[in-house]
């Protein structure tokens, strides 16, 4: 479903990513796994077309999208949901999910049963400020409004990220029932181990701006190559 090949980024003279290559397959569940600054989230963005790629390039279902414009790349089915929520504080819960569903053309989407079969507490609250959500709250309505444009690919930056560990539980289920339900692949950068080792199929770690590691995720327990790459 997707494939990013030898993609090179910099913000201005500074190397980010240095020849990233790796791919995720449809239905898929993918982490990418690094200690702070290593370039994860430098990588969601590049996929967007948020930043842009200095050489190399991504495909998605086998169409070039190197040099699209973030709106297309959305349109085509690939949603982002950033690290720190990013909702939109004065807006309520109906207005941030209408915002999601804006790429279908139908505000109506947004506010469909199924939406908050995965998200019940947000069915209950559609005229609450975003702002006025607990933080578990906020991470919910962003991945809702992530999931109303019915995307194919998910881009998930750090969804665990200030969450206390009955709601980190939460999210896990809700995102692993969402991929199953929905046949949706995922790419999820994730600093904890244990919920990228529950969630995902396959792993790759970034260091430096480049991949160094790949395999199962169930096979990610080497005490070594955890202190080598991953501990703070």
């Amino acid at each position: 479903m997707l494939q990013v090949e030898h993609l090179d980024t910099a913000y201005g003279q500074t190397r980010i990513l240095k020849g990233v290559t790796f791919e995720v397959g449809a239905r898929e569940i993918v982490a990418i796994l690094g200690r702070n600054g290593a370039g994860k989230t430098t990588l969601l963005r590049s996929i967007m077309g948020l930043t842009r790629a200095r050489s190399g390039g991504v495909r998605f279902k086998g169409r070039d999208i190197t040099e699209l414009p973030t709106y297309e790349i959305a349109a085509l089915g690939i949603s982002y949901v950033p690290q720190g929520k990013h909702i939109f504080p004065r807006l309520s819960v109906a207005e941030n999910l209408r915002l999601g569903a804006r790429l279908q053309r139908s505000a109506d989407k947004a506010l469909r049963p199924e939406v908050f079969g995965y998200f019940p507490v947000l069915g209950e609250r559609l005229s609450q400020h975003g702002g006025t959500l607990s933080g578990g709250e906020q991470q919910m309505l962003a991945l809702a409004r992530g999931l109303v444009g019915e995307p194919d690919l998910l881009l998930l930056d750090e969804p665990s990220e200030g969450l206390q560990p009955s709601l980190v539980d939460a999210i896990r289920g809700i995102i692993d029932r969402v991929c199953q339900e929905r046949g949706v692949a995922a790419l999820l950068v994730e600093q904890n181990l244990d919920f990228a080792r529950a969630l995902a199929d396959r792993y790759y770690v970034m260091e430096n701006g480049t991949i160094v590691l790949h395999g199962r995720a169930s096979e990610l327990a080497d005490e070594e190559v955890i202190r080598q790459y991953l501990a703070v």
